[in-house]
């Protein structure tokens, strides 16, 4: 084989096809594993068969894998139709020898082998090939849900359930070990997110878990319960709470053929109950229950009464305890007063018993007690009473446990039954089950309406008539702020729909133990599939039902990303995901066969967009000059200097002192945009692009030498205006050195300034004098007039005017007898003001004073 190792191509010889006497030459290049051919990037058009992109594939042709060498992959793609076969080759190159072991912890616990141990994510470096062998220990308050793999292909032996996880290190491998929190004290309403309840250190805790009927007592005809093996499945699950069946009834054949039902709250006394006599098996019993659950982290739901045979079996009646043909009590009363205030002494022996009950259990932490599972409608004020009555009773005792209040008799169709819930919300309960019967089965079964927090709602599948698969139901009823439960057969009957029910209960208690629960509320709104618990801004968990991409709106910030399969219970992928702020859109993950399940975690803020530039232009106007300069503060960097940079790009919100200097012959008059006027600093912030005019004008003097004020005063002889010229005065020209006779002088003023002047008569020879300016006057008074415009307007002072200040007349008068003033005004662009005298008589004009503006 000839080698091209110049260009690290191997010649492939047995790839030479003709056309007439040309030959096709074919190289590969083992750094892409890709075909090149010496005429280009595309094959002569006689060869059929191609290598392909990766190793023992054709894109063309009938692959024949060919004898590896120990430096070359070799296979052929054979022609089809009698073309030309290609004989392939692709470089070996060296597997690493390590790969690399990462072990995430999700929960609280210790994941080891031989020689690793890792209480926080961990990795290690392992042979290529090895076999490693990992256990998982849950820390106190824990338990280990089982693991998580990626790839799942690197499995190998295996990690499923919760026992040791065996990886076969053909590739770099993540493990993640689940470890779910169990009961970890005596729970009260949350006060940061009243949804759950919390332990005495305020973390949340998430209820969730399968109950069965026999659990409490035994069924005649059923084989005998194996509780330590049911709570030992809970445990497995997952699951944190259980419900601790009370059949109320000394018999259940109606169900399931169960048979009797004992033990029994009472005991008999001869062949008749007797009420006043508790049966202390039964106390044992529940205590010895309620112990076990609590040794295995769980908390037990201890339930009081079974309200549904009242409408649901009424027969059951005839053999009943509370019955008065059945005790020796001497009772009165009839099925309709079982659950209700109207027998009193029947309330009597129940309070008893509910006392006895409160004793029996009131020590352990891990209890919550329900009144009654499914009552009759009548019971509502019986219900209400019952719960006071433990909430005072418990009062002095050592601990106080929530009591709950649930659903009643579905099959009840009182119309003050339905919808049924308002009595539960309303009631004095701490948590309720609602009822999802007739018209709510579907709002309950699939789309449960979000918990607002009023009561802590333990959404319960015995009331809402569970059906089918429900592994979604878990996810929507978590999502929605409930704590789910779930009225399991277990041992009666076994159905694929409770195996992904259970399994999805554990799940979410992974997430809520995952989660700060404590800041996490229904944000359905949040995502298009309207699923969603979120800690805005900070930490998401949002569920997909169907099997399609969506959205979830998010402030801009980076994120870690976690993918987990509803159906599998594993995470697929991690990745981390930069949001720009609003709807983010999500594909949804390949391999997933109903549904999933996003987790976002907030791991830094967005990174900072660049900065918007804006430009600030300065240009110069006048006739004069000067400069304008940036000065920055200290070590910054001068940013305008015009004169020559008149212009820069700075970024926004920048502030920008500008000063003008004018040039020695010249005089700043001012500036304009960008908010600034005046001749003081000119102070920009730049939220737009901005431009500034800074006006110069020329300094031009004439006449005597200037007087010092700007407000001279002159004596009575004869002053030429030439001596008010001057900086800063803004005067910038006088015409001529006095005004004559019908001979106006005309003085040029700086942008946006004024002249008053007054003239004072000496002699008067001529009829109806007048004087005159260029602007218009728009008010006058005994000093001033003002303008209005730059056009240029004659006054007039008739004789009338003149003779309201004292008279004018042909003849002579005394020096010094009148004033007459007026002003003149310039705007920006500068123009100039004219004073004068009018007629031929005679009359001489002297200015006394004058000031500028």
């Amino acid at each position: 084989m000839m080698r091209r190792n110049d260009l690290n191509f191997r010649l492939l010889l047995g790839a030479i096809a003709f056309l007439g006497a040309v030959a096709a030459v074919v190289f590969f290049d083992p750094h892409t594993g890709r075909i090149v051919f010496a005429n280009g990037n595309t094959p002569p058009t006689l060869i059929n068969a191609d290598c392909g992109y990766e190793v023992n594939t054709c894109s063309t042709g009938t692959l024949e894998d060919v004898a590896d060498t120990s430096t070359d992959h070799i296979w052929k793609c054979l022609g089809s139709g009698g073309g030309n076969s290609v004989t392939c080759y692709r470089g070996i190159t060296a597997e690493p020898s390590n790969k690399t072991l990462n072990v995430f912890i999700s929960g609280s616990g210790t994941v080891s082998n031989a020689g690793l141990s890792c209480e926080t994510d961990c990795s290690t470096t392992v042979a290529s090939g090895a076999i490693v062998t990992l256990s998982a220990a849950p820390a106190e308050g824990f338990i280990f849900a089982g693991w998580s793999i990626s790839p799942s292909t690197s499995a190998g032996l295996g990690c499923g359930g919760t026992g040791t996880c065996t990886v076969t290190m053909n590739a770099s491998t993540a493990v993640t070990a689940m470890f779910s929190r169990t009961s970890s004290g005596l729970l009260k309403k949350s006060s940061a997110n009243p949804r759950y309840f919390a332990d005495p250190s305020g973390k949340i805790v998430y209820l969730t878990g399968s109950h069965t009927w026999n659990n409490l007592q035994d069924f005649g005809n059923w084989a005998a319960f194996d509780y330590a093996g049911y709570l030992n499945f809970i445990k497995t699950k997952g699951h944190s709470v259980i419900r601790l069946w009370q059949i109320d009834e000394p018999n259940l054949n109606y169900f399931n053929n169960a048979g009797s039902v004992n033990p029994l709250p009472f005991a008999k006394s001869g062949t008749k109950y007797d009420l006043s006599l508790l049966n202390q098996t039964f106390f044992d019993r529940l205590k010895a229950r309620v112990q076990a659950a609590r040794d295995q982290g769980i908390y037990v739901i201890v339930m009081f009464f079974d309200g549904f045979w009242v409408n649901g079996q009424p027969t059951q009646w005839a053999s009943h305890y509370y019955n008065p043909a059945n005790n020796v009590n001497g009772l009165t009363t009839t099925l309709n007063q079982v659950y209700t205030l109207n027998s009193p002494q029947l309330l009597a022996y129940q309070e008893a018993y509910i006392k006895k009950v409160i004793d029996t259990v009131n020590e352990f932490d891990n209890v919550l007690y329900e009144i009654g599972n499914e009552m009759p409608s009548q019971s509502k004020d019986f219900q209400y009473y019952l719960i006071n009555l433990i909430k005072n009773y418990e009062a002095g005792k050592p601990k106080l446990h929530p009591v709950g209040m649930t659903s009643f008799d579905y099959t009840t169709m009182e119309t003050q039954k339905l919808p049924g819930n308002d009595w539960l919300t309303q009631s004095p309960a701490d948590w309720i089950s609602p009822f999802g019967g007739g018209s709510l089965y579907t709002t309950y079964s699939t789309n449960p309406p979000a918990a607002s927090g009023g009561k802590v709602i333990l959404l319960d599948t015995d009331h809402i008539g569970a059906q089918g698969d429900w592994t979604y139901w878990a996810w929507e009823s978590f999502t929605r702020g409930h704590n789910p439960i779930y009225m399991d057969p277990y041992n009666l009957t076994s159905r694929p729909a409770d195996t992904g029910l259970r399994a999805a209960m554990g799940h979410t208690k992974i997430y809520a133990d995952k989660m700060n629960l404590a800041a996490m509320t229904p944000r359905g709104n949040l995502s298009s599939t309207g699923f969603a618990l979120a800690n805005p801004g900070e930490e998401y968990l949002v569920y997909q039902k169907a099997n399609s991409g969506f959205t979830v709106n998010l402030p801009a910030a980076v994120y870690q990303a976690e993918w987990f399969d509803p159906v599998r219970g594993i995470v697929t992928a991690t990745e981390s995901v930069t949001a720009g702020g609003g709807n983010q859109s999500f594909s949804f993950p390949t391999g997933y066969a109903s549904g999933a399940v996003l987790y976002l975690k907030k791991t830094a803020s967005a990174p900072l967009p660049a900065p918007a530039t804006y430009t600030l232009s300065v240009a110069p106007a006048g006739t004069g000059s000067g400069t304008v300069l940036h000065v920055p503060s200290a070590g910054g960097t001068q940013v305008i200097n015009c004169g020559t940079d008149c212009s820069e790009n700075l970024s926004a919100g920048a502030s920008v002192a500008l000063t003008a200097t004018p040039a020695a012959d010249s005089t700043f008059a001012g500036w304009s945009g960008g908010g600034c006027s005046g001749t003081g600093t000119c102070t920009v912030t730049m939220n737009a692009n901005t431009a500034i005019t800074a006006t110069f004008n020329p300094t031009l003097y004439a006449g005597a030498p200037a007087p010092s004020s700007c407000v001279p005063s002159f004596d009575d002889s004869e002053q030429t205006l030439a001596r008010a010229v001057a900086p800063p005065c803004p005067i910038l020209s006088v015409s001529s050195a006095s005004i004559g006779e019908n001979d106006p002088i005309t003085i040029t003023l700086a942008p946006q300034s004024a002249l008053h002047y007054i003239y004072r008569r000496i002699y008067v020879s001529q009829i109806n004098p007048k004087l005159w300016v260029s602007k218009e006057l728009t008010s006058c008074n005994d000093s001033w007039c003002t303008t209005s415009d730059g056009a240029s307007h004659a006054l007039t002072l008739s004789s009338s005017d003149i003779s309201s200040l004292g008279g004018i007349g042909t003849h002579y008068v005394a020096s010094y007898d009148f004033t007459w003033n007026g002003s003149c005004w310039v705007g920006p662009g500068g123009s100039s003001c004219y004073i004068g005298a009018s007629n031929t008589g005679g009359a001489k004009w002297r200015v006394n004073k004058f000031t500028v503006k």
